[in-house]
């Protein structure tokens, strides 16, 4: 009987190093020794499997060792093997007294079954192959097991009609060594691909396992002995004695995976090849070629079913170890992680939460999952919360969140979060994840920022005492000469009622003046958070201007207002971005103290640019700024000034960049003066719209 195909998937050398056995054959020397002495073996072996007086062999391993072995070894090393086993492969068939010019055509079969077993399985598989997904079970079994065999039988049972060697009809040989190295090839091939990945685990087995595959080999052997040795020939009413091996053959599919499986099939194989090569057992009871067949097919079914198995188990097995892994690994990521992180049910409840999460509100992780993280949450900020929450769920997507916190020192804190919605296979949101970071102290910065901008705008407030006053007390006194005036219209005889009415409408318009100052007044005086609104910056400096028109009277200095026409909007707060402007105009004043009163010159304009940005100037006629503190001009405490605190223009500065703008300060090219422009995005540039 000729040589059966060896299936052995595996990639090339970079595989091979995977574990201490492909490390061996990374030379081509040491593969090609290894393989002529398994080659030689399996060929001793298969002619002891043979059911005479028939040389039928049942299972013939060489062919399946060579395919092995290209599947092992890189394609550039495969014409050394051939040669390699020429040697081994002579020698065995001499020993058998087989001709040789047959002993070189079943060279040639070998080799191009090897060849195609080989080509077909690395060409479905990519180029690398490992028996670990049933995947590549497939390609083994499709290319390996079958189409090989399949095809160089054809090969193998011409050049015996060729030769006319043996007694058996073409169709006979061909279907003999099909059988024969289709089984060959479930059994030994799968023993040698998956051993040679299993070798390197061996030395970490615990003896507990030890024990198991031990129990398991010893249950397996009687078993089969009993079954295919100890019984009589023929099956009859003992044919379900055939099932008893199939539980060891599934424990070992399931305990021991693919390498498990592939040794008891062929501990099975051999057991029953044997007790039928020496007429016992089920499959002793016909003609020694109907015995053969016949034990193949059985054999072939069983390996099919367990290998698939085995493979679908260790495909399942290796998924979970590494979800197992990913998860150990996202854990410990996460574990580590000084931000908090969280996930919760559209309830608020909470599912996960990292050990930062626990450090910051000093509570065991078992005291936190299943509560609501609501209740951590302020009552005043939970319904917005609750809201924001609601919208994330329906909308889903990634939101941004900031409310504040109960610390456990009773206390409130800040927390900024970023929460994403994690949706179920229904696309319904399920649960929610949050990363979060403590931002109490950002908050109190920005209070303070707050606090100390609402001061500057009363210090402000202070210096402009006078002018307001005067301002305010112009349409007071002008509504106490009309009120004067209309008393004494109205005693005269006869009444002039139109001259009245128009008293009246001075004083109402005097009242408005009056109370706008007032309004401007109190806004700038009250403490508030930035409120964003859309705002005309030509109205915003009007204002500015109104409230500082006095002033400028009182100090002698004359100004011009240059407004851009069709000016784009921007979105910012009013009261924050007026105060910036007085801040620029008092400054501006301040500048021109020492100057002569006829040179004291006030210039605020405006402009749009093509990019999309507003700018605001401001440029006095004073004696400018040197240049050693213009880098220094916006920052904190630093100032020009005798009596300065040097936080008007910081402020300033914070505020713009605010508003996601810039300020910046230049001396006038004619040597006099100062100009301070303030550059804010418009609002069709800054939404997006």
């Amino acid at each position: 009987m000729k040589p059966a195909v060896l299936q052995m998937p595996l990639p090339p050398v970079e595989a091979l190093r995977s574990n201490k056995l492909r490390a061996r054959l990374t030379s081509p020397v040491t593969a090609a020794f290894l393989v002529s002495v398994a080659y030689y073996l399996g060929a001793k072996l298969g002619f002891a499997l043979t059911l005479q007086p028939q040389p039928v062999s049942v299972l013939w391993p060489p062919n399946s060792i060579l395919l092995a072995a290209l599947l092992l070894t890189p394609p550039r090393w495969w014409w050394f093997l051939f040669v390699a086993v020429i040697p081994t492969h002579w020698a065995s068939q001499l020993q058998s007294d087989v001709p040789q010019m047959m002993i070189l055509c079943w060279y040639i079969s070998n080799c191009c079954e090897a060849l195609i077993g080989a080509g077909s399985i690395r060409y479905l598989s990519g180029g690398k192959f490992r028996l670990d997904t049933f995947r590549n079970m497939r390609f083994f079994i499709f290319g390996g097991v079958f189409l090989a065999p399949f095809l160089s039988s054809f090969l193998d049972a011409g050049f015996v009609a060729f030769n006319g060697w043996g007694e058996s009809s073409y169709w006979e040989v061909w279907r003999t060594r099909f059988f024969s190295n289709v089984l060959a090839t479930l059994t030994l091939g799968t023993v040698i691909v998956t051993w040679s990945d299993a070798v390197q685990d061996i030395r970490k087995t615990t003896p507990r396992v030890i024990a198991e595959a031990a129990l398991l080999a010893l249950g397996l052997v009687l078993v089969s002995y009993f079954v295919f040795v100890r019984q009589e020939p023929g099956g009859g009413s003992r044919a379900g004695l055939l099932y008893l091996p199939l539980p060891f053959l599934l424990w070992a599919a399931l305990r021991f995976g693919m390498a498990g499986k592939s040794a008891s099939v062929l501990v099975l194989t051999l057991i029953s090849i044997w007790g039928t090569a020496h007429g016992r057992g089920p499959f002793a009871s016909h003609s020694p070629l109907e015995n053969a067949l016949s034990l193949q097919i059985f054999l072939i079914f069983v390996c099919i079913l367990l290998l698939c198995l085995a493979a679908v188990l260790e495909e399942r097995q290796r998924s979970l170890e590494d979800l197992r892994t990913s998860e150990e690994r996202y854990r410990e990521v996460i574990e580590t992680q000084t931000d908090l992180i969280c996930r919760f049910l559209p309830d608020t409840t909470l599912t996960f939460v990292n050990e930062a999460y626990c450090r910051f509100f000093q509570r065991q992780r078992e005291q936190l999952i299943g509560r609501r993280f609501i209740e951590l949450i302020p009552e005043p900020d939970r319904e917005k919360t609750l809201e924001r929450i609601a919208t994330l769920a329906e909308a889903r997507g990634v939101q941004t969140i900031e409310h504040q916190v109960l610390l456990p020192n009773g206390r409130l804190g800040w927390h900024h979060w970023v929460n994403h919605a994690i949706c179920g296979s229904d696309g319904r949101v399920v649960e929610l994840q949050a990363i979060g970071h403590d931002i109490s102290d950002r908050k109190q910065a920005e209070e303070a920022h707050e606090r100390l901008a609402h001061v500057s705008r009363l210090a402000m407030v202070g210096e402009l005492t006078a002018s307001i006053a005067h301002e305010i007390n112009q349409p007071l006194g002008a509504i106490l000469s009309n009120a004067e005036a209309a008393s004494m219209l109205l005693d005269a005889t006869p009444r002039n009622i139109e001259e009245i009415k128009q008293i009246l409408a001075d004083i109402r318009k005097d009242d408005l003046r009056a109370s706008d100052v007032i309004r401007h007044i109190r806004t700038l005086l009250r403490k508030r958070h930035l409120e964003m609104e859309l705002l005309d910056m030509n109205q915003l400096v009007s204002d500015v201007l109104a409230l500082t028109r006095a002033e400028a009277r009182k100090r002698n200095i004359a100004w011009k207002s240059e407004f851009a026409p069709a000016l784009p909007m921007v979105e910012g707060d009013r009261v924050h971005l007026q105060q910036v402007l007085l801040n620029l105009v008092l400054n501006g004043m301040d500048a021109m103290a020492d100057m002569p009163e006829d040179e004291r010159w006030l210039t605020v304009s405006t402009a749009g640019s093509e990019s999309g940005q507003v700018e605001i100037v401001v440029s006095d006629s004073g004696n400018g700024i040197r240049p050693d503190r213009l880098p220094r001009l916006f920052e904190t405490f630093f100032t020009t000034k005798k009596e300065g605190m040097g936080l008007g223009l910081s402020i300033s500065r914070m505020i713009v960049e605010a508003h996601h703008g810039q300020i910046r300060a230049e001396n006038n090219n004619s040597g006099r003066g100062a100009t301070f422009r303030v550059v804010l995005p418009a609002h069709h540039v800054a939404s997006g719209t």
